[in-house]
């Protein structure tokens, strides 16, 4: 898949791609709270083509977490 996650989350949270990795979450992480989840989740939904449950996109809390959920919908990213 040509679209980068890290660089969607990023971008969507107003940090620089360097600063997140896969133990990035909104525990750990600037900007990341619960309105920026639903906005974060509806843009990685668009970036990559999918549509995710309301359970899925309150449970995909973490960098880790949402290339989980990306996988289940048949979306390989590499992080």
């Amino acid at each position: 898949m040509s679209e980068d996650l890290l660089g969607l989350i990023a971008e969507t949270l107003s940090l620089d791609r360097a600063s997140l990795n896969a133990e990035s979450s909104a525990e750990n992480t600037k900007n990341w709270d619960s309105l920026r989840q639903v906005v974060l989740m509806g843009e990685i939904e668009s970036g990559f083509g999918v549509e995710f449950s309301a359970q899925e996109i309150s449970e995909a809390n973490s960098v880790a977490k949402i290339a989980a959920a990306l996988a289940r919908h048949g979306v390989d990213v590499t992080l």
